[in-house]
């Protein structure tokens, strides 16, 4: 048996510093946790749901134009670099308004190259965007509350050491 193990102020000290060196590893772990990955997918996911709504987007202008319905051409009028720039929030609601014009007309459509499946299609890449939105942000918040563990826990430690285990 260990000598301090018999001083009690000694081995109570241990004790709580074996409880707190495992929460400072789990907290430090957390804090080098990177959004880069996430950030990455997030981005290859919004470029590929642009590109989808500004084709069947496109397709939808050339039928109102052709078939003169004014109502679907002022409703689907956008621009490539205003839609590349929107808000994620913005980007899923003018996406979802796409996908639910073009699934109403879908069959006059096909001759456009615009099927059924093509909007399905939409409506998955705009899910999998809509997943992605705040996962960047909560890989941040992570981080940030692992920082903030982290000085109250090196706090603690310190005050164990230093006015409980160094007298």
């Amino acid at each position: 048996i260990a000598i301090w193990k018999t001083n009690i102020v000694f081995s109570a000290s241990h004790a709580l510093l074996t409880v707190k060196v495992p929460l400072i590893e789990l907290n430090r772990e957390a804090q080098k946790t990177t959004s880069k990955g996430i950030t990455a997918e997030k981005k290859l996911k919004r470029k590929n749901l642009v590109d989808k709504v500004m084709y069947i987007g496109n397709r939808m202008l050339s039928f109102a134009t052709v078939t003169k319905n004014i109502d679907l051409i002022e409703t689907i009028h956008f621009n490539l670099e205003k839609l590349k720039r929107c808000r994620d929030t913005d980007l899923i609601t003018y996406s979802n308004n796409i996908a639910n014009l073009a699934g109403k007309i879908v069959t006059d459509l096909t001759a456009y190259d615009v099927t059924a499946i093509l909007i399905s299609e939409l409506k998955s890449d705009i899910t999998a965007y809509s997943e992605y939105i705040s996962k960047p942000r909560s890989v941040k918040s992570i981080t940030k509350a692992a920082t903030q563990n982290l000085v109250i826990l090196f706090a603690d430690t310190n005050e164990v050491l230093s006015k409980r285990m160094d007298l």
